[in-house]
């Protein structure tokens, strides 16, 4: 056999050499647009679920939050294994899902679920879904640092405002988590002596406190066939506007919160904290939406920070404090210096054996080649992945069958009818030769020495499509 493809490759060296040529071109071009990540995305698809709940403790968290979302997401098609975590003031719900389950129609099917079950839940507390997500999605960490006399809560609220909303908007990121810093609110203390006098009650305090800051509508109103726009406006939203507020009106005179309660700007408790550099900072993690390349992501929120810096002051500074394209462009580095050496290495070898600069050439083309045809190898079997992947449970079954009935029906077409002396003329356990008959083997050419020609010869005529008589065939040609 090796002997019949050397004579065939140097009779048709055109050929060979235009094969080999359009497969590099092939490699190359494919190669560029390959997909390069650290890790393979191995994990199986997952929806992720988390409530906040400020306040309460896990074991009010595990009975009003989790166990009614547990109730609910009970029976969902498609889900595999469900895992909970209850935590001070937080739930935790993942929902592993069968492999090749369309992750659109879970999150629909979870949305519709979460929505029944909000009556059951306490006031105020919502569910939100996850963005979709992996495991080594996480490829960038940002830290956003300022000078001394710069407080943690203005920095929270620049990452939260400003950076954040950015980093969002590039394609590719699915999630921009925020850590440490100090997030701004309004803290309101009652005084319930003022609150019992008055005969004002708490809830009428949240009242006055929820109306804060809101903009009304108040219609419209025409005058000499001109409609003119009301609007309410909230003139400001700081901690002394707010004090203003009024919540009652006792004997014609308005009460304000600032005569029920006191009234200052405070940060929320925090449950931890971030740093860069041994000061303190606020870290945004970037995490890529799934079968998005690593690298291009990371250009281009790299020039989003870029564009950011420009228009933030010289006291604010955002550091890229970790990204996993660098280990990337290292695998990269070390594949092609090991490449290029290897090939030094084979051309002094074969040089010092051979002593021919033409055959070494020859043998040094198998290197690159070989690359570029596994790169070819492994794009071909990622497309077939993904579409495994992307193909609905349910017409898989109909896909095979059409595929194997297509199969017979090409059987049947280039299908002999089977001689006597057939290993499988009568009965076999491939489904396709026993109701299409055997396939004739075709005749191989060999070189005769006495004629100097190539020579058809056919050992077996009869010869079996099938892999069982196959094996038969070849142990009957051993014995002859």
């Amino acid at each position: 056999m090796l002997k019949v493809t050397l004579y065939t490759s140097l009779r048709h060296r055109i050929a060979v050499l235009a094969c080999a040529g359009l497969l590099m071109i092939a490699g190359v071009l494919l190669g560029r647009t390959l997909d390069i990540d650290v890790l393979p995305d191995i994990n199986r698809p997952s929806l992720t679920i988390m409530v906040e709940s400020q306040g309460l403790a896990t074991e009010e968290v595990e009975s009003l939050v989790t166990r009614p979302l547990e109730l609910s997401l009970a029976g969902m098609p498609g889900v595999t294994r469900m895992r909970t975590t209850s935590d001070v003031g937080l739930s935790i719900v993942t929902l592993d899902l069968a492999w090749g389950a369309d992750l659109v129609t879970a999150r629909q099917q979870a949305a519709e679920r979460l929505g029944a079950a909000a009556s059951q839940l306490p006031a105020g507390i919502v569910p939100q879904i996850q963005p979709i997500s992996s495991i080594m999605g996480e490829i960038m960490l940002v830290a956003l640092t300022a000078e001394h006399n710069s407080s943690p809560r203005d920095l929270r609220t620049l990452a939260d405002w400003v950076v954040r909303p950015r980093l969002l908007s590039v394609p590719g990121v699915a999630q921009v988590t925020v850590i440490g810093g100090e997030v701004r609110q309004f803290r309101t203390a009652p005084r319930l002596a003022m609150l019992a006098g008055l005969n004002i009650s708490l809830a009428d305090l949240e009242r006055a406190a929820a109306r804060f800051g809101v903009n009304a509508g108040g219609g419209l109103v025409a005058d000499a066939g001109t409609e003119f726009t009301i609007r309410a406006v909230a003139a400001r939203t700081d901690a002394a506007a707010l004090a203003k507020t009024v919540v009652a009106v006792r004997d014609g005179v308005p009460v304000l919160l600032s005569q029920l309660a006191e009234v200052d700007e405070a940060a929320k408790p925090s449950r931890g904290s971030a740093g860069f550099d041994g000061q303190d900072a606020v870290i945004l993690s970037v995490q890529k939406q799934p079968k998005a390349d690593t690298r291009a992501v990371t250009a281009l929120v790299s020039d989003a920070i870029k564009d950011m810096q420009s228009s933030l002051s010289d006291r604010t500074r955002i550091h890229v404090a970790f990204q996993q394209a660098d280990f990337i462009n290292s695998g990269l580095t070390n594949v092609r210096d090991a490449l290029i050496a290897a090939i030094a290495i084979v051309a002094v070898v074969l040089f010092v054996f051979l002593g021919n600069v033409r055959a070494t050439f020859i043998s040094l083309l198998a290197i690159p080649l070989s690359v570029l045809v596994a790169i070819l190898s492994l794009a071909s079997k990622t497309s077939s992945a993904a579409c495994v992947k992307t193909e609905h449970p349910r017409s898989r079954g109909a896909l095979s069958r059409s595929c194997s009935e297509r199969r017979k029906k090409s059987a049947r077409v280039f299908s002999t009818r089977p001689s006597s002396s057939c290993l499988c003329s009568r009965r076999c356990s491939c489904s396709r030769v026993s109701k299409a008959g055997c396939f004739p083997r075709s005749p191989f050419p060999t070189w005769s020495r006495s004629r100097r020609a190539w020579r058809l010869r056919s050992p077996l005529r009869p010869f079996s499509a099938c892999s069982c008589c196959r094996r038969a065939a070849a142990l009957r040609v051993v014995r002859h």
